[in-house]
This record gives C-alpha cells, sequence and structure tokens, in this order.
C-alpha cells in the first residue's frame, strides 16, 4: 500500500536502519523490458527476483493473492504479465452485486464436488472454483503458447500466494509452490544493493 511507505519509513528511520525501498529504479541484477517499469508492483519485482536467482529463466509465475497474476520472465529480462481477479474478488462480486446469492468464504471452494450443482450454493461452489481453475489454466496456456512460438526453452512455472490451494488438484504438477517467494526475492534484491 503506497499511502503506508511514508510512515513506515518515519518509524523507522529513527532506529537508524537502512532502509530499502525495491521499486524499478531500485531494482539490480534484473532488465526490466517492460514499456513503462514504473507500473511493475513491488511484490512483483521481488518475486522476479527470487526466480531469476533460485530457479533460472524463463519462468512463469503465478501469484494468487487479491488478484491472481502472471509474471513472465525471460533472457530479456522481466517482460511483463496478466492481472486477473482473484478467487476473493470472484466470490465477494458474486454476493455484493446480486440480490440473493449468499457470500462463500475461500474454505466453501475446497474438495467442491460433483459438476452439476443442487443447491444454489452448490452451483456457486462449482461456478467459482471450477471457474477459477480454468480462468488460470486458460491464461497459462496462452503464455506457454507465445513462449513456445518465440522459440524460448521450457519455463519453469512457480506460484505462490494463498489462494493456490483453491485450484484443482491437477495443479500440483502444472507449477512449483513456492510460499515465500517474494520475501526471498526482497531479501536478493537488498542483498545486491550492498
Amino acid at each position: 500500500m503506497p499511502a503506508i511507505n511514508a510512515h513506515l519509513q518515519a518509524s523507522v528511520r529513527r532506529f537508524n536502519l537502512p532502509i530499502f525501498h525495491l521499486t524499478h529504479k531500485t531494482c539490480c541484477g534484473l532488465d526490466l523490458a517492460y514499456p513503462n517499469p514504473e507500473e511493475i508492483g513491488q511484490d512483483r519485482i521481488a518475486n522476479a527476483i527470487a526466480v531469476q536467482q533460485y530457479h533460472g529463466v524463463p519462468a512463469i509465475i503465478l501469484d494468487m493473492g487479491t488478484a491472481v497474476t502472471f509474471d513472465i520472465i525471460t533472457s530479456a529480462g522481466y517482460e511483463g504479465g496478466i492481472i486477473a481477479p482473484g478467487l476473493a474478488v470472484m466470490t465477494r462480486y458474486l454476493h455484493e452485486q446480486t440480490a440473493l446469492l449468499p457470500e462463500l468464504s475461500e474454505a466453501d471452494l475446497l474438495n467442491v464436488e460433483g459438476a452439476i450443482g443442487k443447491s444454489t450454493v452448490h452451483a456457486m461452489k462449482l461456478g467459482v472454483a471450477v471457474g477459477f481453475s480454468g480462468m488460470v489454466d486458460a491464461l497459462l496456456a496462452r503464455v506457454l503458447d507465445e513462449l513456445k512460438t518465440r522459440g524460448e526453452a521450457e519455463p519453469v512455472v512457480l506460484s505462490t500466494g494463498g489462494s493456490i490451494a483453491n485450484l484443482t488438484k491437477d495443479w500440483a504438477q502444472k507449477s512449483r509452490f513456492v510460499e515465500d517467494l517474494t520475501l526471498m526475492g526482497l531479501a536478493v534484491a537488498f542483498g545486491r544493493q550492498v
């Protein structure tokens, strides 16, 4: 949250500790092959640095939080990505924008059985859980196709973020989950400064 940065810096300044703020300007060792690098989120830069350092390129990072982001890193550097609604946004929107649909929690969407909803809630669970996985599958397939068309090597696919548990079970084979990817990237980025 950009508004909190000034308050956080003021709080830490009294301890006389170094402050490192990762941005497109302080990103060392990762080329940003992106037309407007100031638009890249700091978490996305951190994830890209971690992948570059520990997993190699080309790589695709899926970060499943409030938004689902895909970040693509190749030998050219950070190339860009995709931003789509996250699972919580999808469920909240259904509830808020309709008169009678209840609000679902992420826990409601784990292990959804069947293919035909036998109640409103079951139908919603199927629509969101299966639809969410389908959206992520379709986006990943499109990125993989483009990289293949360009002649890139097979990319490593990493995932992070809390909503990964809500994807269908076959996702365990499609990506490697790295829980602390963003923090790892921040540590690497800080180390590259000194």
